[in-house]
C-alpha cells in the first residue's frame, strides 16, 4: 500500500474556466467513507443514475464529487470529466484531465495523483486544498490559479493556450516550462510564490516571463527558510528531495559532520537509497573510519564543495558519482592497519579523484594506483630521497626522473621508499585523476613472475581472509607466467 503524503496544509487554489455546482454532481461518494474507488459501497446510488461510476476509471456520462470527509482511491489510471474534490482522492495511476470542467479541489480537499496528470482542462484547488503529484503535470489549454500549494515532484509544463494565476505556492521538483501563456503571480520579492527546487533544471519561458526573475523564484534553501518545520516542509522534503533532488548538504553549518542529521537538508542522514548533492560551503563533510560502512544511492560533489574520505573511511556509490569541475573528492590514505580508506563505485564515475597517501620513511611499501593511465610521477618518482622500483622480465628496474613520465602497466604496482636528506618527515604522495571503475585487463607477454597491486580505490580487509579459506580466497601478490 502506497505510502500517503497529502495533509491539511496552508492555503492552495487552481482556478477553472469552466464553473462546476458540485450540487449536480452525478456520482457522489459517501461521506466519511474510506476505501477503494472499485468498491461499489464508497458510493451513494440513492440518486440517478443509482450505480457507482465506471470501474475502469473511464467516467465520460457524468461528473463527480469526492465528498467531505471520504478517503477514495483509485486503483490505476483516471480519465473523468468534472471532478470536485472535498476529501481526499488518491490516484494510483495517471490522471487525465480533458474533458468539461476539469477538477476543482475545494478547501480542505486533497488530491494525490502517483502518476502524470495531463490535459487541456481547467485545474481549480481553492483555499486550503492540496495537490501532490508525484509524476508531472503538464496543461495544454484552460486555466491554472494557485491560491495554496501545488506540489509537483517531476515537470511543470504549461502551454501558449494555459493561463497560469499563482496565488500561493508552486513546487516544482524537476524542470519548469512555461511556453508562452499567461503566467501571474499575487507577491513580490518578499513574498515567494513559485520554488524551483533542482539548480539542475531546465528552465524554459519568454524573457517576459516571471519564472525569468530571480527574486520572484525561490530555490531549495529560499523554500526551507519559508516554511522551516512546516507540515508543508515535511511533504517536500519527503517526496521532492529525498526522492528527487537528494539530500543536500546544508551551508549555513559550523561542523563537518556526516552523521549528525541537521547538516542535512529534511534533517535526515543519507542512507543506501538516498540521492546527495554536496554543496559550497565553509565546512564540507568528512567521512571518519568510526562512520562505518557509508552507502548512497547517487552522490554529486558541486562546484567549490568538498567530501574527504578520512584514513579507514568507507564509502559505497550504488548509483553515479559525480564530481564537477571545480569540485573535490579526497580519498586520504595512512600506513597502519585499518588506515586506507575505501570507495566502491556500483555505477558511472564523472569526474576525477584526488588520492592521498602518507607513508613513514625509510620503510619499503609494494603500492599500486587507482586512477586510468597511471604514470611513475605519480608517486614523485625522481625527487630527492623517493625510491621506485618496478619488476619486470624478471628483474627489478630502478625508475628515476628520465623515466618519471613512463605509464604503469596495468594492474602493475611498485616498491618504494622514502629517504629524506634530514629530519623526521612522512612522505606524502598525491595525485589526481579518473578512477578505474570497469574492468581492468593485461594480456602478459613476457614469461616469469609477475607482481601485481590492487588498481581500485577499494581495499579487502586482510583480517578476514581466515574466515575465507573454504572460498580459497589468497591474497593477490603475484603470478607465474610459462
Amino acid at each position: 500500500m502506497k505510502k500517503i503524503y497529502i495533509v491539511k496544509l496552508s492555503s492552495f487554489i487552481v482556478l477553472s474556466c469552466f464553473f462546476y455546482n458540485s450540487s449536480f454532481a452525478n456520482y457522489i461518494s459517501k461521506a466519511n467513507f474510506e476505501g477503494d474507488y472499485e468498491n461499489p459501497s464508497a458510493w451513494n446510488t440513492d440518486q440517478w443514475p443509482n450505480r457507482p461510476p465506471s470501474m475502469d476509471g473511464n467516467v465520460s456520462d457524468a461528473a463527480l464529487d469526492i465528498s467531505k470527509g471520504a478517503i477514495i482511491t483509485r486503483n490505476g489510471d483516471f480519465n473523468p470529466v468534472t471532478v470536485t474534490v472535498k476529501g481526499t482522492f488518491i490516484v494510483d495511476g495517471n490522471y487525465t484531465n480533458n474533458q468539461w470542467g476539469g477538477v476543482t479541489i475545494e478547501k480542505d480537499g486533497k488530491l494525490e495523483i502517483f502518476g502524470d496528470l495531463i490535459g487541456s482542462a481547467g485545474i481549480t484547488v481553492k483555499k486550503g486544498g492540496v495537490l501532490l503529484v508525484h509524476g508531472n503535470l503538464s496543461s495544454t489549454g484552460s486555466g491554472i490559479t494557485s491560491h495554496g500549494d501545488i506540489i509537483v515532484v517531476g515537470n511543470f509544463s504549461t502551454s501558449s493556450n494555459t493561463t497560469v494565476q499563482n496565488n500561493g505556492n508552486l513546487i516544482v521538483g524537476g524542470d519548469f516550462t512555461h511556453d508562452g501563456g499567461g503566467f501571474s503571480i499575487n507577491g513580490n520579492a518578499n513574498d515567494t510564490k513559485v520554488y524551483i527546487l533542482n539548480p539542475d533544471a531546465v528552465v524554459t519561458g519568454p524573457d517576459w516571463s516571471v519564472i525569468q526573475n530571480p527574486e520572484m523564484v525561490g530555490d531549495l534553501e529560499d523554500f526551507q527558510a519559508d516554511e522551516p518545520n512546516s507540515p508543508l516542509g515535511d511533504i517536500v522534503n519527503e517526496v521532492v528531495v529525498s526522492v528527487v533532488l537528494g539530500l543536500q548538504w546544508k551551508t549555513d553549518i559550523d561542523n563537518n559532520s556526516w552523521r549528525i542529521a541537521t547538516n542535512w537538508s529534511g534533517n535526515k542522514v543519507p542512507v543506501a537509497t538516498s540521492n546527495v548533492r554536496i554543496k559550497s560551503s565553509e565546512f564540507y563533510p568528512v567521512i571518519l573510519a568510526t562512520d562505518e560502512l557509508v552507502e548512497v544511492k547517487n552522490l554529486i560533489i558541486e562546484e567549490g564543495a568538498s567530501l574527504t574520505l578520512a584514513p579507514g573511511a568507507q564509502l559505497t556509490v550504488n548509483g553515479k558519482l559525480t564530481v564537477k569541475v571545480g569540485g573535490r573528492l579526497l580519498l586520504e590514505h595512512e600506513y597502519g592497519e585499518g588506515k586506507m580508506a575505501s570507495l566502491i563505485t556500483k555505477g558511472e564515475v564523472e569526474g576525477e579523484v584526488e588520492t592521498k597517501l602518507t607513508l613513514p620513511q625509510n620503510q619499503w611499501f609494494y603500492i599500486g594506483s587507482s586512477r586510468k593511465e597511471a604514470v611513475f610521477s605519480d608517486f614523485g618518482a625522481g625527487n630527492d630521497g623517493v625510491i621506485i622500483n618496478v619488476y619486470r622480465a624478471g628483474n627489478w628496474w630502478g625508475i628515476k626522473s628520465g623515466l618519471a613520465a613512463r605509464s604503469l602497466r596495468p594492474i602493475e604496482g611498485i616498491t618504494t621508499n622514502y629517504l629524506p636528506a634530514e629530519g623526521d618527515q612522512d612522505r606524502v604522495i598525491t595525485y589526481t585523476g579518473e578512477l578505474n571503475n570497469v574492468a581492468v585487463s593485461r594480456t602478459f607477454d613476457e614469461s616469469g613472475y609477475h607482481l601485481m597491486a590492487n588498481p581500485y580505490p577499494s581495499f579487502i580487509d586482510w583480517k578476514i581472509r581466515r574466515l575465507l579459506k573454504d572460498q580459497r580466497l589468497m591474497e593477490p601478490c603475484g603470478i607465474e607466467v610459462k
